[in-house]
């Protein structure tokens, strides 16, 4: 795993930790596309780029 994508597991991680504080529809979502990038990541040492394109309209979706 290069360094920019620990980098990302790292944010991941912290995001799904943030979000335990949080309800509200939307962040559901966001949760399962963090865990669908953290398993991509730890299965496959990278996200793939429709991973990370997914990640990031349920992140603009969650900030809504």
């Amino acid at each position: 795993m290069d360094e920019k994508t620990a980098e990302l597991l790292a944010a991941v991680w912290g995001l799904r930790a943030d979000l335990q504080r949080v309800v509200h529809p939307e962040t559901a979502v966001l949760d399962e596309e963090l865990a669908s990038t953290e398993d991509e990541i730890t299965r496959t040492g990278r996200a793939s780029p429709a991973r990370l394109e997914r990640l990031r309209h349920a992140l603009q979706d969650a900030g809504r």
